[in-house]
């Protein structure tokens, strides 16, 4: 009884590690989506007209 006891809180730490895992990368994920959605949004600033910019077409 005492066996089935500790490997059920083993599994039971092993879980919520796996899932403390999965919502840290989860999170970075989120910022790291949001940090790129801000990116694209600078990049749409650019002044396309100046004529001294050689990545003007």
């Amino acid at each position: 009884m005492l066996e089935l006891l500790v490997s059920a809180l083993v599994v039971l730490v092993v879980v919520a590690v796996v899932a403390l895992g999965a919502v840290a990368v989860g999170l970075v994920s989120v910022r790291e989506f949001y940090r790129g959605r801000t990116e694209r949004t600078d990049v749409a600033t650019i002044d396309d007209t100046d004529p001294a910019d050689p990545t003007v077409r």
